[in-house]
């Protein structure tokens, strides 16, 4: 499966002092956002719908989150994205 998340809209509150780590957080995200949709078949189906294109939201406050949490949260709304496509 091919997939082109064509816009993802974060808002990054706190942002000043974090800019080293918006690449780390986006490059785990894309890890996890792939493992789990590997772990939806579904989600690979072309038949279940077209999901080249998906639009996410995300409010994303990183005083308040790690790395990791960052991450997971980006994939959520990711896979959110996609998953309301079908």
């Amino acid at each position: 499966m091919t997939l082109q998340i064509d816009q993802l809209r974060l808002t990054l509150l706190n942002a000043a002092g974090h800019e080293h780590r918006i690449s780390l957080i986006a490059t785990r995200a894309a890890e996890l956002l792939a493992g789990r949709i590997e772990k939806r078949p579904a989600l690979g189906n072309p038949a279940f719908g077209n999901h080249e294109k998906a639009s996410a939201s995300l409010n994303l406050n990183l005083d308040a989150a790690d790395d990791e949490q960052a991450a997971i949260a980006i994939a959520d709304a990711c896979l959110e994205a996609i998953t309301l496509r079908l």
